[in-house]
């Protein structure tokens, strides 16, 4: 009784309130008044048993940022193969000095940087043969000129020397004072010994570059996940194969890091040198990138999904009540990347996985 009285009152009071407000113009037009049960909360759908999630399929490759350690066998004193004043020069401590370009000039005479087996010991004239030849023929090849490498000097090794040292036209003979010897296709300068306007004579030591590379490796990041993997190198765009154990024997990528920018090199006041080579000990850190050689095609699902979790082994359960049994690979942007198997074995993925399932069936 104390309820129905209350409740008549509370409707009176509305009615009146309602009165009052429409005799001052604070409502216009007719007014509805509608009374609804009021749901309980405990008779509310549970909604974490219904909501649903569509996983999505991405590519992962586990990319980890890795710095490769390359000592080098002692440095390689590059000589003049001519004699004169240095009218300019492209040497400096830290630059690269590549094959096939010009390296300086002496008495205005353009020299060039090439890099041969061995060093060339003679002019070279049509039909002349030998080692040194097909050394030359080589490096020439290596620079993208068609010239056969047979031994022999003809017409194309002559025109592409040509070419090659700004000759308008076909030159009858090949100076080795116009051809400066180097190790490898390109070397990071150590030092030079002669600048502009100073006097050189041949066979006088020019400059300095470090010997051939002696050991490549990098420490192995923790974490990884398990697979075959490639490196990419700073300033090259190919993916090189490594050893399991992070040492790099593949000849093509020790070629790249003979000549690899080095990392910057941190100072005690945070600032960076920008060069991270020790001459005392000739080795030097170059930035690469380390990936799975074959990238994962992993689930992205949101973090309660997942139930019976066991270390890196859980479960989700789709819409119509089929369990999955997953790998957690990693977490990316609030998302949990997986491996997904059925309980068989056989591989599969959910269309759409339960969040929070108040129940989860066994996957495992």
């Amino acid at each position: 009784m104390k309820r129905d009285r209350l409740g008549g009152v509370n409707l009176r009071l509305c009615a009146l309130a309602l009165l009052i407000l429409a005799s001052t113009g604070s409502l216009a037009g007719a007014i509805t008044i509608s009374f609804t049960d009021v749901v309980r909360p405990e008779v509310l759908e549970d909604a974490s048993s219904s909501t649903v999630f569509k996983p999505t399929t991405t590519e992962f490759d586990d990319a980890r940022d890795i710095n490769i350690s390359v000592s080098f066998n002692e440095t390689q004193t590059i000589y003049s193969p001519t004699s004169g004043l240095v009218t300019s020069t492209e040497c400096s401590p830290g630059q690269q000095i590549k094959s096939g370009t010009a390296a300086m000039s002496v008495d205005a005479n353009t020299i060039i940087a090439l890099a041969t087996a061995s060093p060339l010991y003679r002019d070279l004239s049509i039909d002349d043969e030998g080692e040194d030849v097909s050394a030359l023929q080589k490096a020439l090849v290596d620079l993208g000129y068609m010239v056969a490498v047979d031994g022999k000097v003809g017409r194309y090794t002559l025109g592409a020397v040509s070419d090659l040292l700004g000759e308008k036209s076909t030159l009858t003979t090949i100076p080795i004072s116009r051809i400066m010897w180097i190790p490898s296709a390109s070397a990071n300068v150590s030092s030079c010994t002669h600048k502009l306007g100073a006097r050189v004579e041949v066979g006088e030591a020019l400059m300095e570059v470090p010997g051939d590379i002696s050991g490549a490796s990098f420490a192995i990041p923790t974490g990884a996940v398990p697979g075959e993997r490639t490196i990419s190198i700073e300033g090259d765009d190919r993916s090189f194969p490594v050893n399991a154990d992070g040492t790099i024997t593949d000849a093509d990528a020790l070629q790249v890091l003979q000549s690899a920018p080095s990392s910057p090199q941190p100072r005690s006041d945070g600032t960076s040198s920008g060069d991270a080579t020790d001459a005392s000990t000739q080795s030097r850190t170059v930035e690469a990138s380390w990936v799975l050689a074959d990238p994962l095609a992993l689930a992205t699902i949101v973090p309660s999904a997942l139930y019976d979790i066991d270390g890196v082994k859980a479960c989700v359960q789709d819409a119509a009540g089929a369990a999955y049994q997953v790998e957690i690979i990693t977490s990316r942007l609030g998302k949990t990347l997986v491996n997904v198997t059925t309980i068989d074995g056989v591989a599969a993925e959910p269309r759409e996985v339960v969040l929070n399932p108040v129940t989860g069936v066994p996957c495992r």
